[in-house]
């Protein structure tokens, strides 16, 4: 071993670079150079291209949610989990022991970079000597090349450094910190180094601990990498890290000292918790002042300093509020009735983190007497008139028209409707209510009543409260000449008719009683009316409608004249039954109040219907006889149920029997998973809509394949193998089944689709076997596998023998989504044949890959290929004993899942080093991460050291720039700009410290 050294000059920090080889022979360098400050590209730290923060907490992937897109996530390797306690929220737990428990990283990070920065966190539970912790190179130790952070280098006798090693050499150039001078055990630890050319500099918690002017070994010697890790390096003996890691960053431009300190600050930051309370407390009454005040203190128990905003229903309400002395407080709020989300959000000042509470306030109308204003009971069993026993005592009593008459009602009496074909108002069958019985009702009403229908021609009416047929309000049944269902419609002044309908045709069930809920009210945002419907107390999925531009006021202005129950101002037919218990309100009710009617009185316990479950395959109709839905349903009258209510389902058709039987029947050629629902009732109340769930799977099918293979040798194909081009229309995983041996040889075919084929001594020409694909339910057909033996030896055809053994080039690939790598197996017959083998669409060759022991895994760029299915070429050129060959493979690209993307805002401040009495610009940018959605709107503050100095808005590009002029003193100051949002985006903030100088 040779070890030579040169004289250490005085350093001005006690930093220095190494150059080193760590092996059985090798020569060692160590040169002192002095660390100076050193001179970053213009980069800001709110703009990560790569950035693992680790919040996932679950399952083996860490998403990259940096700028750089095409960059994919880190894989938890071995034992590796998430820990809840990181410096931002969740962090990565690291637990040391063998090389296999780490973090791999995409290949090829920081690839050719001249300049870049890695900033991380690190924890650490164990010390030890050698330890590393980032490490981008091939994993080879002293055979390859890396960059690499590790601790207590030199056996312990150094502390933290930075390494970098091109392969081939000997050379490793080490920027070093000082002796003793490391990462601690127990506590977080900022690591940061960056590279700017020949120039590196080593940070610990945010200060300068080495640096190097005359790096030669940079990325580009590094090269390919396809071996990136956290917490292990390519020295099979050297420990792996234990402890945690969080916020890992990578930039390709060098971060100023500046920029490194603000990070650091960051994560050092204190955490904060706001404490929010609601004065009344939930719920309070309408028109009663809303106070919101908060605290806000530190990790500490200490007040955080900072502004406070206040959110209501996800609007900013006001102007943020500075935070004084740890308390906040918003002036009064004026609250609509409903349910509100009540949200605080604290932006610290520096050295306090930002956080939010929220809760929930409920603000109901005032208590009245428990009645409804307006209440016919119908319980008065003779003459032709029925009292209202509601408060309101102004609205006089209902009449009983024509053949109307008294029946057995929900409660006690009711009225029975006989129905009839359409004709005018006058002399048919009906309740006629009071004239402007919507009196008093400008924006809100309720409808209740309980009805038991026994015929609903088409556009049959239940109520009409109205003056005609150009202004109504409408409960109705059969709309839309029965295509539909049961609905509520609004029109004014002869306009559009407004409806809020159940889904599909689904309507009120004959010879039951069905509670019958409408009910109009403001529209939470956006303006208008919204309306609801309820059946028995629930309210209906997809029977609410919101932002209606008229509202029951505009029906009732100028009085109501043709208010009616079982009839309206329309020639239609009129709905046969019985109604009971109609109610009107002054004011929507809310789902709870409805549900507490519905439930206030009724004698009879509704059916409890089971969710049911059943299975079939593609274009096959089910059927399931008695009791079918009913037999896991119960009633706990012990009444006999029936199945009612039946809505149909999305991809498909259903015929359901009142004894629970039915038939699903499949729509053409759909698979997967289809749903209905139905209700069990005793002929009185109904149960809950209960859904049964139908798995439609569609057998995979299997595509023929096609396969070369040298006499003599092995066909040993990965996985996926056979499966590469087989597809499930259910996106089930598949197995490959059921294979029938060759006839010359021998096949071990895996589940994966990985095969083995081996030809019979002596045998060239066309071999074949079968297999099926499986889902886990169905099989597809038998698929054929055709594999052309060639002989060994003998030259092309027509031409003399070369000498050259034949080869044979076989391949298989998984679908790969757009935007992602994908990958090539490829397996290369003899196993003694080396070189390189490509992957060519057309004549352009998309990937190379070298062949080790007859295999090679070759990765196709991102986004090489577009959407779709494609044949590529597979072509090995041959080396000197064998000859070139050629094969093909199918890669299917699928389209990328659409996802929503966030937004964000980006200050920069020009220039970022003030001189005093100098003006300067604010430039706000506030767009989506991935640049995908359109430009959002709204306003922008920027404050300078808390104090708000500029308001504006941003133009049709999302950008803000305001010139401040402004005397500074001399030093550093925080410019913090806050975006408030708009409809379609989130909040989001952005800060950037300058320097102010003489």
């Amino acid at each position: 071993m040779v070890n030579t050294y040169a004289s250490a000059q005085p350093l001005a920090t006690n930093g220095f670079i190494g150059l080193e080889n760590r092996g059985a022979s090798h020569a060692v360098d160590f040169r002192g150079i002095e660390i100076k400050d050193g001179v970053a590209p213009d980069a800001s730290t709110s703009e990560v291209p790569v950035h693992y923060e680790f919040e996932e907490q679950a399952g083996g992937t860490a998403a990259n949610t940096g700028t750089d897109a095409s960059v994919g996530a880190a894989t938890l390797v071995g034992a590796t989990g998430w820990a809840p306690d990181g410096v931002h929220g969740g962090a990565l737990d690291l637990p040391g022991g063998p090389n296999a428990n780490t973090a791999d990283l995409p290949d090829n990070l920081l690839q050719g970079a001249s300049d870049f920065t890695t900033s991380f966190w690190v924890r650490p539970d164990t010390m030890g000597n050698w330890i590393n912790l980032f490490h981008i190179g091939d994993g080879l130790g002293n055979a390859g090349s890396f960059f690499q952070i590790q601790m207590r280098t030199e056996n312990g006798d150094r502390g933290i450094a930075a390494t970098f090693k091109a392969k081939g050499s000997n050379l490793q150039e080490r920027v070093q910190a000082p002796d003793e001078v490391d990462v601690v055990a127990g506590r977080w630890n900022h690591v940061v180094f960056t590279r700017s050319g020949a120039s590196g500099t080593l940070y610990l918690d945010g200060e300068v601990v080495a640096s190097s002017n005359d790096l030669t070994i940079d990325m580009g010697d590094v090269g390919p990498t396809a071996n990136n890790w956290l917490g292990r390096n390519g020295y099979v003996d050297d420990p792996s890290f234990d402890g945690l890691m969080d916020d890992v960053r990578l930039y390709e431009a060098a971060l100023s000292a500046d920029e490194v300190s603000a990070i650091h600050a960051e994560g050092t930051a204190l955490r904060t918790e706001v404490a929010l309370t609601v004065d009344p407390a939930s719920p309070s009454v309408v028109d009663e002042p809303v106070t919101v005040s908060a605290t806000v203190s530190d990790e500490n128990d200490d007040a955080a300093e900072g502004q406070a905003s206040l959110w209501v229903d996800g609007a900013l309400v006001g102007d943020p509020v500075e935070v004084s002395e740890g308390a906040v407080a918003f002036p009064a709020l004026a609250l609509a009735r409903g349910s509100h989300q009540v949200q605080v959000r604290f932006a610290g000042d520096a050295g306090w983190r930002d956080s939010r509470a929220t809760t929930t306030h409920v603000v109901r109308r005032p208590v009245d007497d428990p009645d409804a204003p307006i209440h016919y009971t119908f319980n008065e069993g003779s003459g032709s008139t029925a009292a209202n026993y509601g408060t309101d005592t102004t609205v006089g009593p209902a009449t009983l028209v024509g053949a109307t008459t008294w029946a057995e009602g929900r409660y006690d009496d009711g009225v029975s409707l006989p129905g009839g074909p359409a004709g005018p108002v006058t002399g048919s069958s009906h309740v006629e209510l009071p004239d402007d019985i919507t009196a008093g009702m400008d924006e809100e009403i309720t409808v209740s009543t309980w009805i038991k229908p026994t015929t609903l021609p088409s556009w049959t009416t239940h109520v009409q409260l109205g003056k005609s047929t150009q202004e109504f309000f409408l409960l109705q049944s059969s709309v839309i000449n029965g295509d539909r269902g049961f609905a509520a419609t609004l029109r004014v002044d002869d306009g559009e008719q407004y409806r809020i309908m159940l889904p599909g045709d689904s309507d009120l069930p004959l010879g039951e009683w069905t509670h019958v809920v409408v009910t109009l009210g403001p529209s939470p945002t956006g303006g208008g009316t919204t309306g609801r419907i309820y059946l028995d107390g629930v309210l209906v999925d997809a029977a609410t409608r919101h932002n209606i531009p008229v509202d029951i006021g505009d029906v009732g202005e100028g009085g109501t004249t043709a208010n009616f129950i079982g009839n309206t101002s329309w020639n239609d037919p009129r709905p046969g039954g019985t109604v009971d218990d109609f109610r009107l309100y002054g004011y929507e009710l809310s789902a709870e109040e409805v549900a507490t009617l519905h439930a206030a009185e009724p004698p009879n316990a509704a059916p409890v219907a089971v969710a049911d479950s059943y299975s079939t395959g593609a274009d096959q109709v089910l059927t399931v006889d008695a009791p079918g839905v009913l037999g896991n349903d119960t009633d706990p009258d012990w009444n006999d149920v029936t199945a009612t209510g039946l809505t149909q389902p999305a991809h498909g058709t259903v015929d359901l029997a009142g004894d629970g039987s039915f038939a699903y029947t499949p729509s053409d050629g759909f698979a997967g998973t289809d749903t209905f629902t139905y209700r069990a009732s005793d002929g009185v109340a109904g149960s809950e809509p209960t859904t049964v769930t139908i798995r439609v799977n569609a057998a995979p099918v299997a595509e023929p394949d096609a396969f070369d293979a040298v006499e003599g040798a092995p066909l040993v194909l990965a996985a996926p193998g056979v499966l590469g081009n087989d597809s499930d229309a259910d996106g089930q995983e598949l197995t490959a089944v059921d294979a029938t041996p060759p006839a010359h040889g021998t096949l071990e075919l895996a589940e994966d689709g990985s095969l083995v084929y081996t030809p019979r001594a002596g045998f060239s020409g066309t071999d074949l076997f079968t297999y099926r694909a499986s889902d886990g339910e169905d099989l597809s057909a038998p698929a054929t596998v055709v594999v052309t033996v060639s002989p060994a030896t003998g030259g092309e055809p027509g031409l003399p023998d070369d000498g050259l053994t034949t080869t044979a080039l076989a391949g298989a690939a998984l679908p790969v989504t757009y935007g992602a790598s994908g990958a090539v197996s490829l397996t290369l017959s003899p196993q003694s044949a080396t070189g390189l083998v490509e992957v060519r669409r057309g004549g352009h060759v998309l990937a190379t890959g070298a062949v080790t022991g007859g295999q090679a895994m070759v990765l196709l760029p991102q986004r090489s290929l577009p959407v779709g299915q494609h044949a590529l070429t597979l072509h090995y050129g041959g080396d000197a004993k064998h000859r070139a060959s050629t094969g093909e493979v199918t890669v299917l690209v699928e389209a990328a899942p659409t996802t929503t993307v966030a937004s964000r805002t980006l200050v920069k401040v020009r220039p970022t080093r003030l001189r005093w009495k100098q003006d300067f610009r604010v430039v706000v940018q506030v767009g989506s991460v991935l640049g995908e959605a359109g430009p959002p709107t709204g306003t922008v503050k920027v404050r300078i050291d808390g104090r708000r100095v500029a308001v504006g808005r941003l133009d049709d590009e999302g950008r803000y720039v305001v010139r401040i002029r402004r005397n500074l003193n001399v030093g550093r100051h925080m410019v913090a700009v806050t975006y408030s949002g708009d409809a379609a985006t989130e909040w989001s903030r952005d800060r950037q410290r300058i320097r102010v100088v003489r």
